[in-house]
């Protein structure tokens, strides 16, 4: 696994190594997240660090020592950033493509056919009238989009020209406990824990929130259940829309906040920004579908996050 460090990178090992999974990790940060599963001893999980090409053939020997009779790729490294893509478009293409490219390159020379790969809602744009399927036109408005598209691409061409059999999972907007502030979640809550009042810069937008314990369970279903033969592609969201306005209310009644501490004055309300994504392949073909409500997940990341 690539990014293993990240937001949902480090998830996703805690939850393979508590199905048993043997994991190697590459990634070129300081190592683990603290207090995580894989931060502890465990036989099921080897970190490297380092870049990828620097590290894979170590990897990939750690991976046959272990005796594992199949093996797969989690491929989670890049820049998610939608605004470090767009101050730098040729280090966003470097990271979110040509890294991609790499990492599929060394699948097909070492005859790994399973390949995992995190996408973006924002590969639709994000002024849709109806919650987008798999067949919809894409229309990616961003750097960070359309190098995720770029990536997607590639990766369906090694599907076709090489055998790699992989599945990619448009992913809505992810939040969870350790949300950035460059995410509105994560932004509200930095403001609630300093007793600020909340603001927002546009309470209309309507996003598809899909909390971090659904996005993990769902990109390893995806893993187990989907035997591709050749690129399979996935919304993996809640298909529920909600707007700015409703995250904001939901996380002040959770916190018992009346709209009066609420400040919105800097919000304005001239934007039609939706993006919903429809999940209902994703329920037809691993029978799962998310399961907590935007309520349920806030009313989790306020608590792991000791905000009440």
């Amino acid at each position: 696994m690539t990014g293993t460090s990240g937001f949902l990178g480090g998830r996703i090992v805690n939850g393979l190594i508590k199905r048993e999974a043997f994991v190697v990790g590459i990634d070129n940060s300081s190592g683990p997240l603290k207090g995580s599963s894989q931060d502890q001893a465990n036989d099921n999980f080897c970190f490297l660090r380092g870049d990828f090409n620097e590290r894979a053939n170590e990897a990939l020997t750690k991976l046959r020592s272990a005796g594992r009779k199949s093996y797969a790729v989690f491929h989670m490294a890049g820049i998610a950033d939608r605004a470090i893509c767009e101050r730098e478009p040729v280090r966003a293409f470097e990271s979110n493509v040509m890294l991609t490219t790499y990492v599929l390159d060394f699948c097909r020379e070492n005859g790994i056919a399973k390949f995992i790969f995190p996408s973006t809602a924002l590969v639709y744009g994000d002024r849709l009238e109806s919650p987008a399927t798999e067949n919809d036109v894409t229309n990616p408005v961003n750097v960070y989009a359309a190098t995720k598209l770029s990536a997607e691409t590639m990766i369906d061409c090694y599907s076709r020209q090489f055998g790699i059999k992989p599945v990619i999972a448009r992913l809505s907007n992810v939040y969870g406990p350790g949300s950035t502030e460059r995410t509105v979640i994560g932004r509200i809550l930095s403001q609630v824990k300093k007793s600020e009042p909340i603001e927002v810069s546009d309470l209309m937008p309507v996003r598809d929130y899909l909390y971090v314990d659904d996005a993990v369970e769902g990109l390893i279903r995806l893993l187990v259940l989907v035997n591709a033969k050749s690129c399979h592609i996935f919304n993996l969201s809640t298909g529920i829309g909600s707007s700015v306005l409703t995250l904001v209310k939901t996380i002040c009644k959770e916190l018992s906040i009346t709209d009066g501490i609420t400040n919105t004055s800097r919000c304005s309300s001239i934007s039609k920004s939706t993006l919903v994504l429809n999940n209902e392949y994703l329920l037809k073909v691993i029978g799962w579908k998310p399961k907590y409500t935007l309520a349920e997940g806030i009313r989790k990341i306020l608590k792991e996050d000791c905000v009440i």
